[in-house]
């Protein structure tokens, strides 16, 4: 699974910006500020319609533009194409393959799956729980089409029973408890299964590469000893209190811990780079196990706040898995272990 052209009008700095990356590895260059993100997103919007940034549609279109365009050619493990197309106006996006539309992102994301790493990643090792959920469901959402729906049911479920709860409608409330049930117990041993990943390439890739050994203490979000359709109905009276839904797995969590301890504020900016790293090369082995190939692979700035070792080594994972992947870099020389004869280099200024 891979991205032949990539065309993106009006995306940012970009008037109109084409790039034909090679089948593995590709280094994107230029200056700060020429629009070496903008060409990722342009990747990020072929692949789940949205940037990998939390922006608004807005920011993204070019000044005094009225909207942006995504081309882009995919190829699947038989070599065969389809064509992509993005369109974001405003609030509105249009999403087509191979000219049909398409009723949402979530069917364009299985077409070529994606993982990113941005100078976002590491923060997101310690701040809320809601953002390592979402590094977790992405990946699921890739791979894992009935994931899918089995999280929107939830969320479904979960809606419909906090709007109850100030009426105090127990009685209707009992068909949305047993929905809750019936989806959180996939959601949450999918989400189980993709953090093992984690945690094993935590254990043999990190080892090397931090002073100390990490894993990822896993939460469901209620007392998995007991089934959550009879925690919901005993917490109903303490959900009407607080106003919303405690138990669930929209309350699960992953704690990055040493021993038992929360560890992820007490990292060093580099170190919280390269844990982020392994732990996105766990998420990367799972799908590359589950799919029969690698997802396409986004790397921002992996020199940022790292020194040449940790920097080598961090590549040198991501490379191992093989498919096709994008660095981008201030100058070519900034990662030796890539920018040889095999890559496909792209200067930015090309696209100015």
């Amino acid at each position: 699974m891979r991205f032949g052209r990539v065309t993106a009008r009006n995306l940012r700095c970009f008037e109109k910006v084409d790039f034909c990356p090679g089948p593995r590895v590709n280094v994107v260059y230029g200056p700060n500020g020429s629009g070496k993100t903008s060409l990722l997103e342009a990747f990020s919007l072929a692949s789940i319609g949205k940037s990998f940034q939390a922006v608004k549609a807005q920011e993204l279109i070019r000044n005094h533009s009225s909207g942006l365009t995504v081309l882009a050619q995919a190829f699947d493990q038989s070599g065969i194409r389809s064509d992509i197309e993005v369109r974001k106006s405003g609030r509105e996006t249009r999403i087509a393959l191979d000219g049909i539309d398409l009723r949402s992102a979530s069917e364009l994301a299985r077409r070529v799956p994606m993982l990113c790493i941005n100078s976002r990643v590491p923060e997101i090792l310690a701040e809320g729980p809601h953002h390592r959920r979402a590094l977790i469901d992405r990946a699921l959402f890739h791979v894992k089409p009935g994931y899918v729906d089995h999280w929107k049911a939830y969320r479904t479920a979960l809606k419909n029973r906090n709007e109850l709860l100030p009426r105090n409608a127990r009685r209707e409330a009992d068909y949305w408890h047993n929905r809750l049930a019936e989806t959180a117990e996939r959601i949450d041993q999918e989400r189980r299964a993709v953090l093992a990943s984690v945690n094993h390439a935590l254990t043999s890739e990190a080892a090397a590469l931090l002073p100390t050994e990490l894993h990822m203490d896993f939460s469901s979000g209620w007392d998995t000893t007991r089934p959550l359709l009879a925690v919901l109905e005993e917490t109903w009276d303490r959900d009407r209190e607080v106003g919303y839904t405690v138990a669930g797995p929209h309350r699960c969590d992953m704690v990055l811990k040493k021993a038992q301890r929360p560890v992820a504020r007490k990292l060093s900016r580099g170190q919280s780079k390269v844990t982020a790293c392994v732990v996105v090369a766990g998420l990367l082995a799972w799908m590359k196990s589950e799919l029969g190939s690698p997802p396409v692979l986004l790397v921002d700035d992996i020199a940022a706040e790292l020194d040449d070792e940790a920097r080598a080594s961090v590549v040198e994972i991501f490379l191992r898995f093989g498919g096709q992947s994008v660095f981008t870099a201030i100058r070519r020389t900034d990662l030796p272990e890539v920018t040889d004869s095999s890559s496909t280099l792209f200067h930015v200024k090309q696209a100015a």
